[in-house]
């Protein structure tokens, strides 16, 4: 080939970016979800008309990512090699664009897939790879972590109220960001990293209202793990919900490739659900939903171990 591998930089998800052209949904398509230590996992996608295959959702991850043995199954050549850049390590992986992906009733076509060896003891052997924002972007859905299952909405069919606050979406790197609020009005607003892939908010600089406690953890990734700080956030306020004292971990000795200017990933599975708009470009977090899809809270929300306070907790 010849070339020089591309490098793509990420934190704490492997990604490939691209161009993509938009997926289509004849009408409003409901996907259960299993949560394995509360990280969603999805059984019907089919890759190249082959499957389905469980992977897990990943609103954090640019690309879809396959593991090694999947992309030998299905008899993908790679194209072009990327390197990957994370807070555990980095590797080259090589990766190809591929005819289509679908879940249920949708498809996407012409995505880029990188594959590599992931470890099959993060979510279990059955979790073959990781379904990312180059597929998810092409619609608008809502994760609902209560009602288990992902909805991704029809043309003309609103999932949610239209009186919900709704936040800018930025889009980094094909990733969804959002800003929350300064504290007490005062200091810049953060800017998160919307990820159903994380456990717990990662902070990758440090930031004001961050204390460390006298504790220290490593932060894992399919390539490798890191030291961090364990520590709490005092407040932070996002779209009208207020948290306090929230679990956090700062990472330490990123590697310059690694550099970015959001600051930090937070985990989807601090809500109950979040609707993503990508075609008009905002997000609701814990939105007021329609009336006949309003789901049943509470039963099956997952929180981190040490729970943070929410002050303002969802409408009923």
């Amino acid at each position: 080939m010849g070339q020089s591998p591309r490098v793509k930089y990420i934190i704490l998800a492997l990604s490939a970016g691209a161009a993509f052209h938009s997926g289509t949904a004849a009408a409003a398509v409901s996907i259960p979800l299993r949560l394995i230590r509360g990280y969603p996992v999805v059984g019907e996608v089919f890759i190249n008309g082959k499957g389905p295959y469980n992977l897990l959702l990943d609103t954090g991850s640019e690309s879809t990512i396959v593991d090694s043995e999947l992309a030998r199954e299905l008899g993908l050549r790679p194209s072009f090699r990327v390197t990957a850049v994370t807070a555990g390590g980095a590797r080259e992986a090589p990766g190809a664009v591929i005819p289509s992906i679908g879940l249920g009733g949708l498809a996407a076509r012409d995505l880029e897939v990188v594959w590599y060896d992931m470890p099959a003891a993060r979510l279990g052997g059955r979790v073959r790879g990781v379904l990312g924002q180059n597929f998810l972007s092409r619609f608008n859905y809502l994760l609902d972590f209560d009602g288990r299952k992902i909805v991704f909405e029809e043309g003309a069919e609103a999932l949610t109220k239209p009186e919900d606050r709704r936040l800018r979406q930025e889009k980094m790197r094909g990733r969804v960001t959002f800003f929350s609020e300064p504290p007490h009005g005062r200091g810049r607003p953060l800017e998160w990293i919307l990820d159903s892939g994380a456990s717990d908010l990662v902070l990758f600089h440090n930031v004001e209202s961050f204390e460390p406690l006298e504790t220290t953890a490593r932060a894992a990734t399919n390539l490798g793990s890191r030291n961090a700080t364990r520590g709490r956030i005092r407040i932070l306020k996002i779209g009208g919900q207020v948290f306090c004292y929230l679990p956090a971990v700062l990472l330490q000795g990123l590697p310059e490739a690694a550099s970015t200017a959001e600051d930090g990933l937070f985990p989807a599975r601090l809500f109950h659900s979040i609707y993503v708009n990508n075609h008009e470009g905002y997000i609701l977090l814990n939105p007021a939903l329609t009336q006949e899809r309003s789901a049943r809270r509470g039963d099956h929300f997952h929180r981190p171990a040490s729970n943070p306070t929410l002050l303002s907790e969802p409408r009923p």
